[in-house]
């Protein structure tokens, strides 16, 4: 049995067998692709934002970042909010290095610039983490879609 798996682009990316002559070159287009894994439960914890009114237009929130893994790896935070809200203290996303089963809480404070703001609920973003590990010396990224929950006190 031979087959090729051709991508989107119409480009090969993987061949089977792999002695066949052209299987060097779909690894290649292989390897230049992004893949991206669903991060693993109990990896990331968020907590709820409190609101003072049904209007949130900033506020902060607690992600707990866990290495679930048996390795060192190196961590970082991309945040994929949607335009009109940012992060204040950038400062978070930097590279972290989480030693096996160790955990990190880090502090994000929003806002947005919108003047109408958003109704308290939940406000839905991607979290990207790319981690990279020594030991296998392999790079993944994961990608999950999370909500942070503005409420108001009465809410809660």
């Amino acid at each position: 049995m031979k087959y090729r798996a051709i991508d989107i682009d119409n480009r090969v990316f993987d061949i089977y067998p792999a002695n066949e002559t052209e299987a060097a070159q779909a690894q290649q287009v292989f390897d230049q692709k992004e893949q991206l894994y669903d991060l693993p439960d109990g990896s990331v914890h968020i907590s709820k934002m409190m609101c003072d009114s049904p209007i949130w237009h900033a506020g902060q929130t607690t992600v707990t970042l866990k290495n679930v893994f048996e390795f060192p790896i190196t961590a970082q935070l991309i945040p994929y909010f949607p335009s009109n809200v940012r992060i204040q203290n950038e400062s978070v996303l930097h590279t972290l290095t989480l030693q096996a089963e160790e955990s990190i809480e880090l502090t994000l404070e929003l806002s947005t610039n919108s003047e109408t703001g958003y109704k308290t609920g939940e406000i839905n973003f991607y979290l990207g983490v790319q981690l990279h590990s020594a030991a296998t010396d392999s790079k993944l990224s994961f990608k999950k879609t999370f909500g942070i929950k503005a409420q108001t006190p009465a809410e809660n």
